[in-house]
């Protein structure tokens, strides 16, 4: 189990993670989303035991992360930055890492090689970076351990590319019960196979949950501009379209009395978010709730609309 309570790192002025709080399953696909700066990676770095907290701790079990040779030799991270010998093809690589590792599984080495496609007789020298990150994925799942953490892994890869990758991914945990954490920012590809999610933005996690659960937690107005108009003078709003006289906004959910009724009065429509644009929301703005006008302002505000 991997747990971060009141995490903070700091490089010098600059606080990359800031007061970081969660607990994850022992296992599941766990989605980590974030904008590029979010502080992915220095979580990433401080779960592998990397980074040295500033304060508060990132444990694995009952032992801290840091320097640990406990909770390292139960984790592999896979991403573009793994080295493997420009002089060997894929095969001789793979088989370099058999005899040195006795929890690496060559047997699913060449399954998952052949599922990419990639010709095991070719060298690593003259992959392209997407192929590479191929090998590499190739590589670090045919290990046995409890965590994996894929830290961009689709980077480089062609939508087919891709869309093996997660459907081996989603193979290999059905098969495989444990912990596959991946780093991304594009959370839209990722939602359909994970359980979990933590979003990330300026250092701070603003949502650690299901990813089910981040269905609906703003809404879409839809409806005529005039309408839709006056109701943003008394709400936040994230994102607006506008198409000749009909407007679309999308805002918080936590309509009032007064604006439900204002909703139905005026033939507008009201649609849940989807998981993936409320990630949007919480990875690009600052989601704490303004001040709701009184239903008194709200009035006033509909009435002068009219």
């Amino acid at each position: 189990m991997l747990k971060a309570e009141n995490l903070t790192k700091t490089f010098r002025k600059k606080t990359a993670l800031d007061n970081v709080s969660f607990t994850l399953p022992n296992a599941g696909i766990i989605g980590l989303v974030g904008n590029n700066g979010a502080g992915k990676t220095t979580l990433i770095n401080t779960i592998l035991g990397y980074n040295l907290p500033t304060s508060g701790s990132m444990k694995y079990n009952i032992y801290d992360t840091f320097n640990n040779v406990a909770a390292s030799r139960n984790m592999i991270v896979i991403d573009e930055k793994c080295g493997h010998d420009y002089l060997l093809n894929l095969e001789r690589n793979a088989k370099r890492i058999a005899s040195a590792c006795t929890d690496f599984d060559i047997e699913r080495f060449y399954t998952f090689l052949e599922e990419f496609g990639l010709p095991k007789k070719s060298y690593y020298t003259k992959l392209s970076k997407g192929m590479k990150n191929q090998f590499n994925i190739c590589i670090g799942l045919a290990f046995n351990k409890e965590i994996y953490v894929l830290d961009e892994p689709v980077s480089g890869l062609d939508e087919s590319a891709r869309d093996k990758f997660y459907s081996i991914l989603n193979s290999e945990f059905c098969r495989n019960h444990k912990q596959y954490i991946v780093s991304t920012h594009l959370f839209a590809e990722i939602q359909n196979i994970t359980s979990e999610v933590i979003l990330m933005r300026n250092g701070k996690c603003v949502y650690v949950g299901d990813t089910e659960a981040l269905c609906g937690k703003y809404i879409t107005i839809n409806g005529t501009s005039e309408h839709v108009e006056a109701m943003l003078t008394s709400r936040k709003s994230y994102s607006k379209e506008s198409l000749m006289n009909i407007t679309s906004v999308l805002t918080d959910n936590n309509l009032t009395r007064l604006e439900k009724k204002y909703i139905t009065d005026n033939n507008l429509t009201v649609t849940p978010s989807t998981a993936n644009e409320s990630c949007k929301v919480m990875c690009n703005y600052d989601t704490l709730l303004v001040d709701v006008e009184t239903e008194k302002d709200q009035l006033d505000n509909i009435a002068e609309a009219n």
